[in-house]
Order: structure tokens, then C-alpha cells, then sequence
């Protein structure tokens, strides 16, 4: 076999066992559905080319799913208007509940990437101090 049909046929193992690994629970599973053994799938977890490829189905996958939910957040939105009108005033009040958990999750995200952009100017101003020594 010819180095170029070997790297082929490394890319499409890598493929199904990325797709395992996607969508099994364990690396032992993973490795029966793409028919090698689970010493293999951690040794190829241990490659920088196929951890790459792993990040980049994983970042697609999670892209995709968050297409969707976005798509869904107009509808989940009036679901909990028209609950938070509902005559059971134990619906409304889970409705209202889940209202302020989810006010109180945006300002925690929108606090901590606050401080990440601060983490990232103050390094920046470091560095930038640092090399005019």
C-alpha cells in the first residue's frame, strides 16, 4: 500500500472513530462500534491530528444544536408567557421561577465575560509594558 492510501485509509478510521466517540458513551464503546481496540482509540486520542479532528466534529456538532435551540427560543418564549398567565398559580409561579433563574444565568455569563476580556487587556498591557525593558 502506497504512503498516500495509507493516510486515506488512516483518515476514514479516524472518521468512524470520531463519530463513535461522538456518539457513545465510553471510549470502550466507542472502540466496538468502529471495530478496533480501545487501546488504539486512546492511542489515537493521543495524536494532536486526531484530537483536531475530534474538536472540529465536536464544534460542528454543537454549532448545529445550537442553531436549533436558537431557532426554538421565540417558541420556548411565549410557552412561558402564556404559562406565567396560566389560572394554576403553581404553573405561573414555575414559570416565573424559571424567568428569573434564566435573568440571573445571562448576567453571570455576561459578568464572566466581562472578566475575561479584562484577563485579556491586562495581559495584553503586560506584555506591551514588558518588552519596552
Amino acid at each position: 500500500m502506497t504512503a498516500t492510501r495509507e493516510r486515506d485509509a488512516d483518515r476514514a478510521r479516524w472518521s468512524v472513530g470520531v463519530t463513535a466517540l461522538l456518539s457513545q458513551p465510553s471510549i470502550a464503546a466507542a472502540a466496538k462500534v468502529c471495530r478496533v481496540d480501545e487501546s488504539t482509540l486512546r492511542r489515537w486520542l493521543r495524536k494532536p491530528k486526531f484530537l483536531a479532528l475530534l474538536r472540529t466534529a465536536r464544534r460542528q456538532l454543537v454549532d448545529a444544536a445550537t442553531g436549533r435551540l436558537v431557532a426554538l427560543a421565540s417558541t420556548a418564549v411565549e410557552t412561558i408567557e402564556r404559562l406565567l398567565k396560566s389560572d394554576n398559580p403553581g404553573v405561573a409561579l414555575r414559570a416565573a421561577a424559571l424567568v428569573v433563574h434564566e435573568m440571573r444565568e445571562a448576567s453571570i455569563g455576561e459578568l464572566a465575560s466581562s472578566m475575561e476580556e479584562l484577563e485579556r487587556e491586562a495581559a495584553e498591557a503586560k506584555r506591551q509594558g514588558g518588552a519596552g525593558r
